[in-house]
């Protein structure tokens, strides 16, 4: 999800400490599963079981698909095909409803700030974030804060997307 107010920027959600996978971290807005055979109607129950909304179909952009076939560090495999998808919804931070054993909190990043960390592994920023008990807090943002993406920078290349969409460009393509 991007934002134009206050400035273009992506909503990151903070992954919940308690989650297996990227504890902690700062993952996309309603990265979710669909079960093989499912619909992406079906799919976007994850935006309202994590984030407590609902888009519909005519307001999503499809931005391609990602195939990621490969190892965690612990030798399982992970094998994946994603759609990702990018949608604008300016709503404050206040009028997500987390849920909690998802997701700890969520955040802005400002695209600018996103390109700058994700070029250069020393730089890091704060942002102000709203936890899943609704209190404020601070949020220090570097490369490290991101869930590894060895096969691809996929942080980045949203990043850079969400910067092409507010430029106005239309075709997009992940």
């Amino acid at each position: 999800m991007v934002s134009a107010n206050p400035e273009p920027s992506i909503l990151y959600q903070q992954r919940s400490p308690r989650k297996k996978w990227a504890p902690g971290l700062l993952d996309v807005a309603a990265g979710g599963h669909r079960q093989a055979g499912e619909k992406l109607t079906e799919g976007l129950r994850e935006v309202e079981e994590e984030l407590g909304k609902h888009y519909a179909l005519d307001q999503l952009i499809h931005l391609g698909k990602k195939l990621y076939v490969g190892f965690h560090d612990n030798g399982t495999s992970h094998n994946n095909a994603i759609d990702v998808y990018l949608t604008q919804d300016d709503s404050p931070l206040d009028s997500y409803k987390l849920q909690e054993s998802e997701v700890h909190a969520v955040c802005r990043c400002s695209i600018k700030e996103l390109l700058k960390v994700h070029r250069d592994k020393s730089y890091s920023f704060e942002v102000q974030g709203l936890s899943a008990e609704g209190k404020e807090l601070t949020i220090a943002v570097s490369k490290a804060s991101f869930p590894e993406n060895y096969w691809d920078d996929y942080h980045f290349k949203l990043a850079l997307l969400a910067e092409c969409y507010f430029k106005g460009e239309k075709d997009l393509l992940y």
